[in-house]
């Protein structure tokens, strides 16, 4: 097993996932500054369509990191992901170059997503708040009858 495949099991996830996604967005400009031209030689040459099976790879890759960072985080603050059966929501991304097929979400779903897991974090947020001041004030009142104890 590589060293770097080792290491990612003991990082966090959100680190794991920024690292792919900067090495997917690298391979895209790379890829972008390696394009054809778009003329009948380099179709006929087969460079043409090796650069769209491979710009198509990487998209359908980005794509589904995004969607399993989602997924994770979702799945962290226990709450669901949008329905299957949600009309816009989900995209089933074919690669007919690999014969790879992944569910992903559209930028419909992801915007559904983020409010469902922004919602989560504030509600997380609200609860420890609330906590917070309660103990907060039960120190000071603490406090208080400790200072005014006769002596």
């Amino acid at each position: 097993m590589e060293p770097e495949k080792k290491l990612s099991r003991f990082l966090p996830a959100r680190w794991v996932f920024w690292r792919e996604l900067r090495k997917c967005r690298r391979a895209e400009e790379e890829l972008r500054k390696t394009a054809p031209p778009n003329t009948r030689e380099s179709d006929s040459n087969g460079s043409l369509y090796e650069y769209q099976r491979e710009s198509l790879d990487l998209f359908q890759i980005r794509r589904s990191l995004i969607t399993n960072n989602y997924r994770r985080k979702a799945d962290a603050l226990c709450v669901p992901m949008p329905d299957f059966a949600e009309e816009g929501m989900w995209e089933r991304l074919e690669n007919d170059y690999t014969g790879r097929t992944t569910c992903t979400l559209t930028t419909v779903g992801e915007r559904a997503t983020i409010t469902i897991i922004r919602e989560a974090e504030k509600h997380k947020r609200e609860v420890k708040a609330f906590w917070l001041t309660w103990v907060t004030g039960t120190g000071g009142i603490l406090i208080g009858v400790i200072s005014v104890w006769p002596k």
